[in-house]
C-alpha cells in the first residue's frame, strides 16, 4: 500500500490496510476526519482514554466522480511496541460480505450459532469472527425478517 494505490471500495482498502498492520503486530484502528468541529471549552473534561498519541495513518480519498479509493498520504511509523503477540489475531467488524451470508441462513430454519460459524470460518479464512458478533449478526437478520 503507497502512495497513490486505487481500490475499487472503502472496505478493500481497510481490508488491505488491516491485513498489512496485523502481519506487523499492529491493530489498526478506522478514523475519520470532520470538516467542522466546534469544541465548547467551558465543556472540556479530562478522561483517560488509551490513546497512545500514534501518528501512523493512512488517508483514503474518493477520487471525484468515481467510486474508486484512492491512497494520498501513508506514514507507517508507530512509536509503541506491537499489540498483537505473535501468533494472535484481532476481533474485526464483519464485513458486508459476512453479513449477507448471516442473512441468507439465520432465517433458513434448522441453522443455528454454531452452523452459521462454521460456514463464516469456511468461507472467510482471513477474517474469523467471535461468538458473539455472530450471534448479533443472527439476531439482527431475524428480527429484520
Amino acid at each position: 500500500i503507497a502512495v497513490g494505490s486505487v481500490f475499487e471500495s472503502i472496505e478493500e482498502a481497510q481490508r488491505c490496510i488491516y491485513a498489512c498492520e496485523a502481519n506487523r503486530g499492529h491493530c489498526w484502528r478506522r478514523g475519520q476526519s470532520k470538516r467542522v468541529m466546534a469544541i465548547d471549552h467551558s465543556d472540556h473534561r479530562r478522561g483517560k482514554t488509551i490513546k497512545t498519541g500514534c501518528n501512523a495513518h493512512v488517508n483514503l480519498n474518493l477520487i471525484c466522480g468515481s467510486t474508486l479509493w484512492q491512497v494520498t498520504l501513508t506514514n507507517w511509523d508507530h512509536n509503541h511496541p506491537r499489540e498483537i503477540p505473535p501468533g494472535g489475531t484481532i476481533v474485526r467488524p464483519p464485513t458486508t460480505a459476512q453479513h449477507q451470508v448471516v442473512s441468507e441462513f439465520a432465517t433458513s430454519n434448522g441453522f443455528q450459532r454454531q452452523h452459521i460459524s462454521t460456514i463464516l470460518a469456511n468461507c472467510f479464512t482471513d477474517h474469523p469472527l467471535e461468538p458473539k458478533q455472530v450471534s448479533n449478526m443472527i439476531n439482527n437478520a431475524r428480527r429484520q425478517a
